[in-house]
């Protein structure tokens, strides 16, 4: 509840069990506060209340919002969405297309600057590598399989907006450049050019034909109490190859549960496979030396 001034007291409300991990957050902070003012564009009933920060992400602020009955969650994006090789608002359009479909929860209100989004809370707990089962698997693989048949033609309050298409050379090449030059970074630009190479037949951009997320790691996906799932966070989404979705996952499941995985991917050479795992890697690797 509020004072009569207007100031955050606390929540009396017991709230549900939170979908990502959360840490209490007793005040607003001089970014909150101005966003949390442009709540009547946001078509709520109700003034939101700040409940908590939500943690986990490794780019973005979140946090979770309370108005009247209904649970909502606030994302202030990284402020640096260009060294991040982020396209804010591709990743918005695919995003309204993935909720269309029921793949992910709906947002509610985009800031026309992209500094911030907000979206419905969805009551669950995200995945970690150990929670892992068969059945996620199945379902993971179903929903994905769901997200790889949408088209840009595909109804949603943005469609006109360009979708980013996966630009592996450009992509690596802009993590790199933030980095120091070291022997590390000179092994990831000869596995670039390696890759490069046999990439046009494999996985590369030529054989883009689908909307990938691009990160469907577990922890990107949350299990309501219903047991559906929900991917979140499609701030690397693309127009790109969905082997290499198939590899993003494998690469952060346990070793007992891959050749499940693989059985669900028949279609996949093991040529690709190798290749979209190489990419990843590749990707992966190059994203975590440029925010060192």
């Amino acid at each position: 509840r509020r004072a009569r001034d207007g100031r955050l007291l606390y929540v009396a409300k017991r709230l549900p069990r939170a979908n990502d991990s959360a840490e209490r957050c007793p005040r607003l902070n001089t970014i909150l506060e101005p966003i949390m003012k442009d709540w009547p564009t946001w078509a709520l009933n109700s003034e939101p209340i700040l409940v908590r920060e939500l943690t986990g992400g490794l780019t973005n602020k979140s946090y979770l919002l309370q108005s009247g009955e209904r649970f909502l969650v606030l994302r202030i994006n990284h402020p640096n969405s260009v060294d991040l090789d982020i396209d804010r608002h591709s990743e918005l359009t695919i995003h309204h297309m993935a909720a269309a479909a029921k793949l992910s929860p709906a947002i509610i209100y985009s800031d026309p600057d992209s500094r911030y989004w907000v979206r419905d809370y969805i009551n669950g707990n995200p995945l970690s590598d150990q929670q892992i089962s068969p059945a996620h698997l199945d379902q993971m693989a179903r929903l994905l399989n769901q997200l790889h048949r949408l088209t840009l033609a595909f109804k949603t309050p943005i469609t006109r907006t360009p979708i980013t298409r996966l630009d592996i050379s450009r992509k690596v090449n802009r993590y790199l450049q933030q980095t120091t030059p070291n022997e590390e970074v000179h092994q990831l630009r000869q596995s670039l050019s390696a890759l490069m190479y046999s990439h046009s037949t494999q996985t590369g951009e030529k054989t883009a034909n689908c909307l990938c997320h691009m990160d469907p790691l577990p922890a990107n996906w949350i299990e309501a109490s219903n047991g559906k799932l929900w991917l979140l966070d499609w701030e690397y989404s693309a127009w790109a190859n969905p082997a290499l979705d198939y590899a993003a996952l494998w690469l952060h499941i346990p070793e007992a549960l891959r050749s499940h995985w693989e059985g669900l991917h028949p279609e996949l050479s093991p040529e690709q496979k190798q290749d979209a795992i190489n990419t990843i890697q590749l990707l992966e690797q190059s994203w975590y030396l440029g925010q060192l």
